[in-house]
Parts: structure tokens; C-alpha cells; sequence
């Protein structure tokens, strides 16, 4: 066991390897895995894209997205150009690079959107949800920029039901325990934050993960419930899916001279459709 600052005040132990993890699951087990799903606000699925898909991705990602000189569309809602740590691993994660950038950076996008729109991750959420689904969102994240705890239910247009909303993290390789792992709250994805804010003096409208108003609400809420936060070890090819209620974030990188290739996103079962796959 490795040991790393849990981001509400506490260490918070992260296994070294699957073997000493929390439950996961294969994509045979969709019954088990919903129900834990239910439970706890995530779930943690094995090998569901294949290994040689998030290879492309990291292969075209470092032939076209690194050396590319011009701004591209960022996490920060901005376009910007790309920002290098020391080690050479990109700072500001890219976001749906697909809607301004396809030409640029083809085979990028097209392996993206292969793992993004893959039959076995399709399938698992038409499972969750009994229904279609949209992509509404996704980013790539090389380097960790450390996300506080938060939960996104709160983020989505006002007419989503809570908890309407999927996040998957998918690991583009073996994640480094001490890379920045994504960390979770389980059950933290029954209580309504929604309430719990405005009753801390903060409207649902201005809600910010870096909000102090925010942040202490959630701090005592942890500390109220005794929930636990866990992070477990992905490799690639691992999903680990939240429900938008779940409070969740990033640790604190330990080790920066290890990336942390992943891919996020966000799914929607308001009747939509799920992203067209690229032609190949």
C-alpha cells in the first residue's frame, strides 16, 4: 500500500496493483456491476476498451497533438496552446478537440473517439442506463492539474434529472500510484448536495469545485457521514464509472515524473444518442 494526501485533510491508503483493490468487474458481470454501481455512486470495470486502442491513442496523441503549435479547445473553456511540465507532460488537458480541431490533428481525434465510442463501453452504459445514450463531453489529461473534491450533477443544463449523468475515467495506460489518481467518495451519491450548498450559503448557480463555501460543505459532510475516500489502481483499458452525484476528485501528484494518460467523459441518458463512431 502506498500512502498519499487524501484532499479533505486525512492520509488516504491506494493500493499498489488490482490485487489488493476495491471490487471490480468484468464486462460479463454487468448484474454485479450495476448493482454495486447503485450502491456505492461507482464502479471499477476491467480491461473494457482493449490495450491496442489506447495505445493509437497515445501514439497519435505524441506524433500530432504534442508538437502541435496552435491553440486547441482546453478544459479551461478556452483555446490555448499547449503547455509542457518538465517531464514534457501536457498541463492544460485538451477538451472536445473534435469540434474545432479534426483537420488538424486526424488520426488523434479518430482514435479518440474509437475508444470514446467502442462497442464494449456502448454497451455497458445502454446496460446501465436501459436506453440509449449521448456523449455530452470528454478531455485528455496527461499530466495531473489535482481536482478538488466535487460532485457534477450541478453542472449540466438545469433540465437533467440528478444523477441522469455518467463520468468515465478511462486509464490510456498503467496509472502510477503516485501520478495523481482519480479518487472517489463511495455513497457519497446519496445526499443532495444541491440542498446541502444552499443551506452552507452557497446558490446551486455559482457553484465552483474551488469554492471555499463548497469545499468546507463537503469537508463536513465527509466528516458527518465517515464515508472513505478511495483511489483505485487503473490500468489500460480499466473504466471506472461515477455517478454525477458522487463527490470525486484527483490526489496530489507524488511522483511527476509519471503521467497519467487518461481519457474522461461524460454520458447522458436523456434520450440521446450515443456518438457516431468515426469512419474508418
Amino acid at each position: 500500500m502506498v500512502e498519499s494526501r487524501r484532499p479533505i485533510a486525512k492520509e488516504i491508503k491506494g493500493p499498489d496493483d488490482a490485487a489488493e483493490d476495491v471490487p471490480s468487474y468484468r464486462q460479463a458481470d454487468l448484474h454485479d456491476a450495476f448493482q454495486f454501481y447503485r450502491q456505492n455512486g461507482f464502479v471499477l470495470i476491467r480491461n473494457l476498451i482493449p490495450e491496442e486502442c489506447c495505445t493509437k491513442v497515445r501514439t497519435s496523441f505524441a506524433a500530432e497533438v504534442k508538437p502541435y503549435a496552435g491553440p486547441l479547445p482546453r478544459i479551461s473553456g478556452h483555446d490555448e496552446v499547449n503547455q509542457f511540465n518538465e517531464w514534457g507532460f501536457l498541463l492544460n488537458a485538451l477538451m472536445n478537440v473534435q469540434r474545432k480541431s479534426a483537420r488538424d490533428i486526424p488520426a488523434y481525434v479518430a482514435d479518440v473517439l474509437a475508444v470514446l465510442t467502442h462497442k464494449n463501453l456502448k454497451d455497458v452504459l445502454e446496460a446501465f442506463f436501459r436506453h440509449r445514450v449521448a456523449m455530452m463531453t470528454w478531455n485528455h489529461f496527461e499530466a495531473n492539474p489535482v481536482t478538488p473534491p466535487h460532485c457534477d450533477c450541478h453542472f449540466w443544463a438545469q433540465d437533467m434529472a440528478i444523477g441522469e449523468v455518467t463520468g468515465a475515467w478511462i486509464a490510456l495506460e498503467n496509472i502510477h500510484h503516485g501520478a495523481g489518481r482519480l479518487y472517489v467518495y463511495p455513497r457519497s451519491h446519496t445526499v443532495d448536495m444541491k440542498e446541502l450548498l444552499a443551506s452552507a450559503g452557497q446558490p446551486a448557480e455559482r457553484i465552483s469545485p474551488t469554492d471555499s463555501h463548497q469545499q468546507r460543505a463537503i469537508a463536513e459532510l465527509v466528516k458527518s457521514q465517515g464515508w472513505t475516500c478511495t483511489a483505485p489502481s487503473l490500468n489500460a483499458g480499466d473504466v471506472l464509472l461515477w455517478d454525477s452525484r458522487t463527490i470525486h476528485g484527483s490526489l496530489a501528484t507524488t511522483a511527476p515524473d509519471h503521467s497519467r494518460s487518461s481519457l474522461t467523459a461524460h454520458f447522458s441518458s436523456s434520450g440521446g444518442r450515443f456518438i457516431k463512431p468515426p469512419v474508418n
